[in-house]
């Protein structure tokens, strides 16, 4: 181990910070408490040694059909691969899908969501998500206020579920964070799921 580097040499973001999440994404983060495990994590990223697994509430299309896939869809000109799962259908509106990114490329699972599976995470506002507003029946009154509020606070459907990495003091165990849906998302689903 190399103890010569201080946690801000190696990540400019901020002290100890080992990766980000794009903002209006929720969930899991990774922060080390000292310089030679920061160091072992941030190579752990680096090296794409990290289980990436997400949540995205997305619209719905029929390219979810088969209910589970892989993706292979170069990103920047880098390969980029990611497998999905999905975990609940709300009629023909959207869907609750589990993605597992093998990369960790910028944007992976918004634009393998949106470009592949032609199923924008919902509201996301780079990738189509947004126009999933005009889609909401017009007695979804409940639904389409809460959104409206999420939109305006530039929040989308997007969350890190769970991270694993190789425990920094036993690299022969693993550690798994997890991360629950924040209530905004409960909320939604709910709602969605009255809409029968």
């Amino acid at each position: 181990h190399n103890n010569n580097f201080s946690l801000s040499d190696l990540n400019r973001y901020g002290r100890g910070m080992v990766h980000r999440l794009d903002r209006g994404t929720s969930g899991c983060m990774v922060w080390a408490k000292t310089d030679p495990s920061h160091a072992l994590l941030v190579s752990q990223f680096f090296l794409r040694q990290v289980n990436k697994t997400y949540l995205a509430l997305v619209q719905w299309s029929p390219h979810l059909e088969s209910g589970r896939g892989t993706i292979d869809m170069n990103i920047e000109g880098k390969p980029a691969q990611s497998s999905y799962l999905l975990v609940e259908r709300f009629g023909d509106l959207a869907a609750l899908v589990q993605v597992h990114i093998h990369q960790g490329r910028n944007h992976q699972v918004r634009l393998h969501c949106a470009r592949q599976l032609q199923s924008p995470v919902l509201l996301d506002p780079n990738y189509g998500g947004t126009a999933f507003l005009w889609k909401i029946p017009a007695e979804s009154d409940q639904l389409l206020k809460l959104l409206r509020r999420l939109h305006r606070n530039k929040c989308f459907f997007l969350h890190a579920s769970s991270i694993t990495f190789e425990d920094t003091a036993n690299l022969d165990r693993c550690v798994e964070v997890q991360a629950p849906l924040p209530s905004w998302w409960n909320d939604t689903i709910k709602e969605l799921r009255a809409l029968g």
